[in-house]
């Protein structure tokens, strides 16, 4: 070995399932994007492919790797509070919204119109009919859409007039109630 070359340093600071993990090779932003990708729910090679991307650079067994940080308590606390945050924001994402899920299903019906393919035309079509088959889960969202954006008060009156239209409901709907029916009249 010349006295201008230094030796290689095989450093190796943790090993996990037999796979040994060089986190020193990765500077803090690069762990933090990490982190970031497993706290927005990434596989494995999702993260790798991203981090590829983002840096040029191979994630060294990265399977191994991921799972070090995602069991590490420095890391792991900052990995479910981006998880809570990320998961609770389904409103973040335009899909989630039926109107945006009807109008991309139009424009595939225009397109498929003007190039005169009957599959893409009914294919469109099947997808909006399935948007109002699922009028449950529309009803559920929209009220969720709804009272994501009132204030606590606007919420506790709201629930005072629910509760007030569902006891008139049960009255109704048991006899008890002082409107008349038109069986009644």
């Amino acid at each position: 070995m010349s006295s201008n070359q230094l030796p290689t340093r095989s450093w190796v600071s943790r090993t996990i399932k037999g796979k040994d993990i060089y986190t020193h090779l990765y500077n803090e932003d690069q762990k933090l994007f990490m982190i970031s990708c497993l706290g927005h729910c990434m596989t494995p090679s999702e993260v790798a492919e991203s981090f590829l991307e983002k840096y040029g650079i191979q994630l060294k067994n990265r399977s191994s790797t991921l799972t070090y940080y995602r069991t590490h308590p420095k890391w792991q606390r900052m990995i479910n509070e981006i998880r809570v945050k990320y998961l609770s924001d389904v409103n973040a994402v335009a899909g989630a919204h039926q109107r945006v899920r009807l109008d991309r299903a139009e424009r595939v019906y225009d397109r498929a119109v003007k190039s005169k393919d009957l599959h893409y035309q009914l294919a469109a079509t099947e997808q909006q009919r399935k948007e109002f088959d699922k009028s449950e889960y529309n009803q559920i969202n929209i009220l969720q859409q709804q009272y994501i954006n009132m204030s606590d008060e606007e919420v506790s009156q709201r629930k005072r007039w629910l509760f007030e239209k569902l006891k008139l409901v049960k009255e109704v709907s048991n006899g008890t109630s002082p409107v008349p029916s038109k069986e009644g009249s």
